[in-house]
């Protein structure tokens, strides 16, 4: 539905990883980016959470 008022609109999501929401839920959602900092940076090993997010991101793509 936030599509058909926002056309044209880039949509950025916050609140995916730590905060509780799905990159690939929020992805397929409609959403064009979303912000997964803390789930990264305060990660025990930020590599493998950055690649875990992008890999669940290109799942839903």
């Amino acid at each position: 539905m936030i599509r058909k008022i926002t056309v044209g609109l880039t949509i950025i999501s916050p609140g995916v990883g730590t905060q509780g929401g799905s990159a690939g839920d929020t992805i397929r959602a409609g959403a064009d980016y979303v912000i997964v900092g803390r789930s990264i940076y305060q990660s025990d090993d930020p590599a493998a959470g950055a690649k875990q997010i992008a890999d669940e991101i290109l799942s839903v793509l």
